[in-house]
């Protein structure tokens, strides 16, 4: 079984559209996670649609900004158990099964002065649970220095926000595979990835 989760930056262009479409043939997920749909409900449920996941759960942009987006199959049932403009918090199981597991996926905060909020939130909301949890998406922190390159230098003294939030929910770090960086801009002048 394969789960894309993915900070689209806009669902709309042709360009993301295209290159979703090419992973989903590629990786046949059977669940899908996209934070920064920036559309309307309407508009990401035709896409989900076209790309063949009949179900699917939306929280709305906010003004331009935001939107999250989560699709299945047809062979999984999902319960959504909580929800925000950060997050969707799912319990998945394959049709038939008894076995249930979580899925979340989360668009972290990228504003500073919302950060120490957000994170408490996230523990107190998405405690420990005894049955297998996927915890993924864009967290808009980093757990090692190594990923992230340019821009403002790594402060030691800061929270650590994502660190502190995996001990405190007992999640581990599975790595990636693929690409080290999956998103590429300036700041002040300097290339940040």
């Amino acid at each position: 079984m394969s789960y894309i989760f993915w900070n689209c930056r806009e669902l709309g262009s042709d360009t993301v559209v295209r290159a979703f479409y090419g992973l989903i043939r590629k990786y046949q997920p059977i669940m899908i996670f996209l934070a920064e749909t920036k559309m309307n409900d309407n508009t990401v449920d035709g896409i989900r649609r076209r790309m063949g996941y009949p179900s699917g759960f939306n929280i709305s942009l906010i003004g331009k900004s935001g939107g999250l987006t989560l699709w299945w199959d047809i062979h999984l049932e999902v319960v959504i158990e909580l929800f925000s403009k950060n997050l969707i918090d799912a319990h998945v199981r394959t049709v038939g099964a008894s076995t249930w597991m979580r899925v979340t996926g989360i668009y972290g905060t990228a504003h500073r002065s919302e950060k120490a909020e957000f994170w408490q939130w996230l523990q107190h909301q998405l405690r420990p649970t005894s049955i297998h949890w996927l915890c993924s998406g864009d967290f808009n922190e980093f757990l090692w220095e190594s990923e992230k390159t340019g821009g403002s230098p790594v402060l030691y003294n800061m929270p650590q926000y994502l660190a502190d939030f995996m001990y405190s929910a007992k999640l581990v770090d599975l790595s990636f595979n693929g690409l080290s960086f999956t998103w590429r801009g300036t700041r002040n002048g300097d290339l940040v990835e």
